[in-house]
């Protein structure tokens, strides 16, 4: 239909590696938090996760990080891609932060097959409420 608006189901970002452009990362997941419907705790939590993963691959890549923020009813998935400096580096979160995006997402994954790509996956569902 012309002139109707179809709402868009992804968002795209591409920041560049580094760690000042983290800010505009957490700011979309915070949207797509929001229109997930998720409550402040599981915002701040999405947030946290995306911050970690993104400083995982700005460790391995001189590149740009592309994000896809994908938001189906309560649910948000965020994959994170981009090239490696090096056929030889490979992605890995300090024990501290794997501790962290452990307990702050439903799963996540990092993903390194796809070479000379790295990635990582994670997704989130919004809380139940029992009022």
């Amino acid at each position: 239909m012309v002139g109707v608006e179809t709402p868009a189901h992804d968002l795209h970002l591409l920041i560049p590696a580094n760690a000042e452009h983290l800010r505009a990362a957490r700011l979309v997941a915070a949207d797509a938090a929001g229109r997930a419907g998720f409550d402040c705790e599981d915002t701040e939590d999405l947030r946290i996760a995306v911050d970690e993963l993104c400083h995982c691959l700005m460790r391995v890549t001189d590149g740009p990080i592309s994000l896809t923020f994908t938001v189906s009813g309560g649910d948000v998935t965020i994959e994170g891609q981009a090239l490696a400096a090096s056929a030889f580096a490979t992605p890995l979160l300090h024990p501290i932060s794997e501790a962290i995006v452990r307990s702050a997402t439903d799963s996540f994954e990092l993903i390194d097959s796809d070479r000379p790509e790295v990635r990582f996956v994670l997704s989130k569902r919004r809380a139940q409420s029992w009022a």
